[in-house]
Parts: structure tokens; C-alpha cells; sequence
């Protein structure tokens, strides 16, 4: 485990050390917390807590499970990119010198900024219609995000 700087309680669990270090996971966070705040606002600073006690496990793993795609369309048996696990965790398929913006970690962290304010759920079924809360503007979000952090390298 390795502490995030500038986040109050939140860590990264990496397999390898030098999987990702803690200082650019720490812009991308900050950099998705600006965005989120100029996009959407945190007016109960909900979000801005949920991002400073969350857990980030990155790992080359395997994982399937049953989800849905962005539409809302249940997916039996997937393989994973990424997954919201609970509101403090989130886990994010990632190789070797991948930059962080060609992960699932902006868009797993749309889905905890999502729990942290409905407090029962994440929005697993995206834009579907079993469950509420992500709009259109959170894609966007996701794609302005991990562009800013493609440019930065990181």
C-alpha cells in the first residue's frame, strides 16, 4: 500500500511498486475533482470526501463478472477494465507502462463520486434505466479527464 499525496486518507494497493507511483495518481484525482467541481459542483463536499478516503487497487488481474455496458444493457460474464467495488474502493485493470488515461481510473472514479451521493449505489447500468444518476455530462467528464491526463503524459 502506498499513500496518495495531497489526498487525506486515500491509498493506492499495487502488486509491483513501480506499477504506478503515487504523485501522477494524485493529479489525475485532483485534476477529476477540478473538472468535477467546474462540470458539476460538490456543493455538500460529498465527492471531496469520497476522493480523499478511497482505495485504488491497480492490477493485471482477471476479473469477470455480469455488468452492464454503457447504455444500460446487462452483459453476462465479462472481462473487466475496471470496477467500483464500494464506496472507498475501486479496482483498475492496468499493464505495465500504460498511461493512467488509457484506464477504467476517471471512469471508476465517476461511479464513486456517484455513491458518495446517493449513498446506496454507483449507477452500475451507466445511462440504463434500472438505476439513476449518470448523465451524459459524466461521459463527457470521463473523456475531458483522460484527455487532460494524455496530454500530460500521465
Amino acid at each position: 500500500m502506498v499513500k496518495v499525496p495531497s489526498l487525506a486518507n486515500s491509498w493506492l494497493l499495487v502488486s509491483e511498486c513501480d506499477r504506478y507511483r503515487r504523485e501522477p495518481v494524485a493529479i489525475a484525482m485532483i485534476l477529476f475533482y477540478v473538472e468535477w467541481m467546474t462540470q458539476i459542483g460538490d456543493p455538500r463536499g460529498e465527492v471531496y470526501n469520497a476522493l480523499n478516503s478511497l482505495m485504488v487497487e491497480f492490477s493485471d488481474d482477471e476479473k469477470r463478472a455480469s455488468v452492464y455496458d454503457d447504455a444500460g444493457f446487462p452483459i453476462p460474464s465479462v472481462g473487466l477494465s475496471g470496477l467500483a467495488l464500494s464506496p472507498g474502493w475501486v479496482w483498475v485493470k492496468s499493464t505495465h507502462n500504460q498511461l493512467l488515461c488509457e484506464t477504467s481510473l476517471v471512469h471508476e472514479l465517476v461511479h464513486i463520486a456517484i455513491w458518495s451521493i446517493k449513498k446506496t449505489d454507483g449507477d452500475p447500468d451507466h445511462a440504463g434505466h434500472k438505476y439513476w444518476g449518470w448523465q451524459v455530462k459524466h461521459s463527457i467528464l470521463i473523456q475531458d479527464v483522460n484527455q487532460s491526463l494524455c496530454e500530460l503524459g500521465l
